[in-house]
């Protein structure tokens, strides 16, 4: 157990330096950089724990008593420490690096991220921002570490020993370690300590950096510098693999019942360099408020009859509802509204919002949604969000709106592939390193009192049943917002694409800038500075050409391959044991993850995504020569909007030329839309964005189908029914297998299904003596309630062509060229020129 424990481990952390790497020397190097912190962690444990022995019997270590058994080593070397202060051991200086001395002469003060030349980075790592989900946690995290380790990453030459002295210096109640290179060309290190240290957001306490500045070695060593990386279960669904990273600027999911943020990193808010301008601070008169706030009001009040119920405030006696304050704790009505607008109780229009939004959600809360006041409320809602953006505009605000995020699928730690849905129970646990949910089945499936929790075997912590409490998937964030720093106006992030991680010395609106006579700080994070590709390249030249002929007033689009890796898929279980022999067990694959941008207002707008899978010429059979469109997704930012679903089509195209021009003889495409509340590829999508049902969507499809016939890009399309009927198949096993196909669990079900049914026949054919017919009567039954799926063959491969002619319509065969028999001279093998 232990040491399949190891290679789960080690799969993961693979993957997960696998995603986070550009380019396969960098993937090798932080390989090479992980195994050594692992190696030098362990050789640090071991020091611990024999000092720890040599010391017991005279009272033991500074803090020993504190420590609770299993604590992993985050303690040791950075993390969150028990009483909520933040800790960080600062690496040694890097060559080629100098300190920044403090003003006044104290202590060395390491340059920030603003000093760096453009493409460089600090010798320490960037403070976490707060940004949405568990995947987004773990990237953030992976991608913190990967900055400090470029500095800090040892050349190719031979390393000099560390060596830890023996004198160990007690920080916040647990013992420092601290890291020295010995070797005979750096000098002595400085005898005094220097340290920086950092206020807190909250003002709670202080982020120390507190370790003495060694001398600068001559190898530069990896940084010692741990992050407690919070592992978010792995994501199977069509939510996308290499795209778990954060979504634009959000509020963190949140949970009721829970005491600690999950997946909360520590923050340390670095002092902005801007100087607040006092004279561009906005205070707002009443008479401007009213002025500007009036009119929203008045137009809300002016519906008739719905404002009747909202125009005084609600008395329980004389409505009959006696127990309206044991459920509503803060009433609001338009007249008290009024009468605080009136009398400048509002500082700020936020203020006036929110209490419109009070006495929205105090009628939805309080009524049923069959009942008037209910309607009504829906009613004055929409009238207000019609009115409220223009009034915040002329106010110098983005809008008005109140942006929400609801619930997302949560993915069950139990088993793969499980998930929690929204609206349904689970049972959660939360602390310092992370969230663990599970769903009530696989949380009463685990035996015992216990459940063993974490991605590292070394440190995995067993966590009592009974603390982890039962909760429901329906809270509701909310978008952040962020203050410009001189007139003090705070805005959605979202509204102004505002991100901490790229400006971290904070927001300054337009007006402002345009006032000082500034400009904003570009962002060095574009997606022109992505690596390209062949296949972006020519998807890329391919539709700008289409919008230039088009003589279209869009932006600049840029395509980017994100993520292209080797993978093998395994045939599962019972697909497996039932065809041995008859059924390759892998198929090789390569799997690639695209991304479009359009360049709207000097920013790169992500509006469309794709991820396929390609079975080369050295992939066995039946999966020799295709590709699979696997997920397709989009959010309709697209400009101009009438053309969207023509560039959408010009991509899928170039795809198809793309891959018969490196030999490719088949496309697959399986056109199933999302359910309600699940999101294939984007983090989330536009409230206002339909979901196409799926007749529409296969007639989207089809559109795109044709035009690429008509531009002889491929020869013919038909569906999946069609082509096993043309092709002569009547086996499952000469179906193609693809990774994430429906048919995949249909063939693992139905194979279930039958054993089950032989096993039964079987034993009561043992306790009668004779065969029943029963079973054989079924499926001669079955056979014939579907004359039209009979294509012939066993019985699993009966089921499973019955199955499939359900939804035959939806699995495209496209025909990209002849086949190897049809042409006279053999085929080269498939290519990818990236």
């Amino acid at each position: 157990r232990r040491v399949t424990s190891l290679i789960q481990y080690a799969m993961k952390v693979e993957k997960a330096m696998f995603e986070t790497a550009t380019s396969r020397e960098e993937y090798y190097q932080l390989l090479a950089e992980k195994i050594y912190r692992i190696r030098k962690e362990l050789e640090q444990r071991r020091m611990m724990k024999s000092a720890m022995e040599s010391k017991r019997p005279m009272g033991g270590l500074p803090g020993e008593a504190g420590m609770p058994n299993g604590e992993p080593m985050q303690q040791f070397f950075g993390g969150q420490q028990p009483g909520g202060d933040v800790r960080y051991s600062l690496p040694p200086t890097p060559l080629g690096s100098q300190a920044i001395p403090s003003v006044g002469g104290g202590s060395p003060k390491p340059p920030s991220s603003a000093d760096l030349p453009l493409g460089s980075q600090p010798p320490f790592p960037l403070p976490p921002t707060p940004t949405s989900g568990l995947d987004a946690d773990k990237k953030k995290d992976a991608i913190l570490n990967r900055q400090h380790s470029k500095l800090m990453s040892p050349p190719s030459v031979p390393h000099t020993p560390f060596q830890t002295p023996s004198d160990q210096k007690p920080f916040g109640g647990v013992p420092s370690v601290k890291n020295e290179v010995q070797s005979e060309s750096s000098p002595a290190p400085p005898s005094g300590p220097a340290s920086v240290s950092k206020t807190l957001p909250d003002g709670s306490g202080k982020a120390e950096l507190d370790q003495p500045f060694p001398s600068v070695p001559a190898v530069a060593t990896p940084s010692q510098f741990t992050v407690s990386s919070v592992k978010a279960p792995p994501s199977s669904v069509k939510a996308g693999e290499p795209f778990s990273e954060a979504p634009l600027p959000g509020s963190r999911p949140s949970s009721p019942g829970m005491e600690v943020e999950p997946g909360a990193s520590p923050i340390v808010k670095k002092q902005s360099k801007i100087q607040p301008d006092p004279a561009l601070r906005k205070v707002f008169s009443a008479e401007e408020l009213d002025l500007a706030l009036r009119p929203v009001l008045e137009a809300v009040w002016n519906q008739d009859p719905e404002s009747y119920p909202f125009r005084q405030p609600v008395d329980p006696k004389s409505l009959g509802i006696p127990d309206y304050f044991e459920i509503i704790r803060r009433p609001m009505d338009l007249g008290t509204m009024s009468r605080r607008l009136e009398e400048g109780d509002y500082k700020s229009p936020w203020e006036f919002c929110k209490d419109m939004w009070l006495m929205f959600d105090n009628a939805w809360l309080y009524n049923k949604k069959t009942s008037r006041v209910y309607k009504y409320c829906s009613k004055l809602s929409e009238v207000f969000d019609q009115n409220i953006d223009d009034a915040m505009k002329s106010l110098g605000y983005c809008c008005g709106r109140r942006f929400t995020f609801h619930p997302q699928v949560l993915y069950c730690y139990g088993k793969p592939l499980c998930t929690i849905p929204r609206d349904t129970c689970y049972y959660g646990h939360k602390n310092r390193f992370g969230k663990y949910v599970y769903c009530p089945k696989c949380f009463f499936e685990i035996p015992g009192d216990s459940i063993s929790v974490g991605d590292d075997p070394m440190t995995a912590t067993s966590i009592p049943k009974n603390a982890f409490k039962e909760l429901k998937n329906d809270s509701i964030d909310y978008e952040e917002m962020v203050e410009c720093i001189h007139c003090g106006r705070e805005v959605h992030k979202i509204c102004v694409l505002h991100h901490d991680l790229i400006w971290p010395d904070g927001y300054q609106c337009d007006k402002c800038l345009k006032a000082k006579g500034t400009a904003r700080k570009e962002s060095r994070f574009s997606a022109k500075r992505l690596p390209t590709t062949k296949l972006s390249s020519v998807l890329e030249e391919r539709v700008n050409n289409f919008l230039r002929i088009q003589d279209a007033d869009a932006g600049e689009i840029t395509v980017r391959v994100v993520s292209s890796s080797d993978k093998t898929l395994d045939t599962r279980t019972n697909m497996r044991e039932r065809f041995a022999g008859e059924f390759p067990e892998q198929f090789p694959y390569r799997t690639k993850a695209m991304f479009v941008f359009e360049e709207i207002d000097g920013n790169d707008v992500c509006f469309f995504g794709m991820h396929v899978q390609e079975y080369g010429s050295d992939c066995q059979a039946p999966n020799t020569r295709r590709v699979y469109i696997s997920y397709l997704d989009s959010v309709h930012f697209f400009r101009p909007r009438h053309l969207r679903t023509q560039v959408y089509h010009e991509l899928l195209i170039g795809y198809l030329q793309f891959c018969k021009d490196n030999g490719f003889l088949t496309a697959h495409i399986w056109a199933c839309p999302p359910r309600v509340g699940d999101d294939y590829i984007f983090h989330c999508h536009p409230a206002e964005q339909k979901i196409p049902k799926p007749k529409r969507l296969v007639e989207w499809y089809k559109k795109m189908l044709d035009t690429a016939k008509a531009q002889g890009v491929i020869l013919d399309y038909k569906d999946i029914i069609q082509h096993c009927t043309d092709e002569g198949i009547t086996s499952v096993t000469k179906i193609p297998y693809f990774e994430g196909d429906f048919w995949l669990n249909v063939i693992e079900e139905t194979i279930k299904e039958l054993e089950a049914r032989e096993r039964k026949a079987s034993e009561q054919a043992a306790g009668k003596g004779r065969h029943p017919k029963k079973a054989g009567s079924t499926r001669s039954k079955s056979r014939r309630m579907n004359p039209k799926a009979r294509i012939g063959g066993d019985d699993v491969s009966q089921k499973i062509f019955q199955a499939i002619h359900k939804d035959k319509e939806e699995c495209f065969v496209v025909t990209l060229q002849p086949p190897a028999a049809a042409v006279s001279s053999p085929l080269p093998g498939t290519t990818d020129p990236d």
